[in-house]
Order: structure tokens, then C-alpha cells, then sequence
């Protein structure tokens, strides 16, 4: 597989390819690139909405989503001594997913919300 054109290049092809006026061909020369890169380019407007493809998201999906997460905060907002637990259980009643004491704590810390304050 090819490499990703650098950011120069990715620009170069870009201002191109909006004046119109040239191939692919072209465009590929006066960037260094592939005519293969150029056309892709040119496509993916068409399908992202923008000349660089979004990133893929790395890593296993969260347990505990961003809306449970900031219910869980505004539910220890009102009652901070709750215990995990009561936690579980409230994340279960709420949104009908079974969720560790664990996977609980370990997104509270990385939330930063501290126990006891």
C-alpha cells in the first residue's frame, strides 16, 4: 500500500484539483504522487464530506457510554456517598445494561471524579 501523502503534497493536490484546469496526471507530477492518490482525493469529498478520511477508532467500545457517564455524574451530584453498587444498580434501571463495579470505577477515575469528595 502506498504511504499517505505528506501534508504539503495533500494541499498542493487539494488547491489543484479546486482550480480545476488540470488532470490527474498533472496534478501527480507537480505533487510527486501517484495519479492513484489524486483520484482518491478527488473522491473523497463525495463520500467523508472532506479531502482526508476521518480516523478509525482504535481500541475496544466503551461499556459505559458519554450519556451514562454524565447521568452516573448528575445521579452523584445529588447523593455522592452512593456506593458502587447503588451505581450498578442505577446504570442498570437507567439504561437497561449490566455494567461491573470495575468498569464502573475505572471510568469515574478517568472522568476524574474522586470518591469522598
Amino acid at each position: 500500500m502506498a504511504p499517505t501523502p505528506a501534508q504539503s503534497q495533500h494541499d498542493l493536490i487539494c488547491d489543484l484539483l479546486t482550480d480545476g484546469s488540470f488532470t490527474n496526471a498533472e496534478i501527480a507530477t507537480a505533487a510527486r504522487c501517484s495519479t492513484h492518490a489524486v483520484q482518491r482525493i478527488r473522491q473523497r469529498p463525495d463520500y467523508f464530506a472532506a479531502t482526508r478520511a476521518p480516523p478509525n477508532g482504535a481500541g475496544r467500545p466503551r461499556d459505559i457510554t458519554p450519556p451514562m457517564l454524565s447521568a452516573l455524574c448528575e445521579r452523584l451530584l445529588e447523593k455522592p456517598a452512593i456506593h458502587l453498587e447503588e451505581m450498578k444498580v442505577f446504570l442498570s434501571n437507567k439504561v437497561d445494561k449490566s455494567v461491573t463495579a470495575s468498569t464502573t470505577s475505572r471510568t469515574l477515575r478517568r472522568a476524574g471524579w474522586k470518591s469522598g469528595c
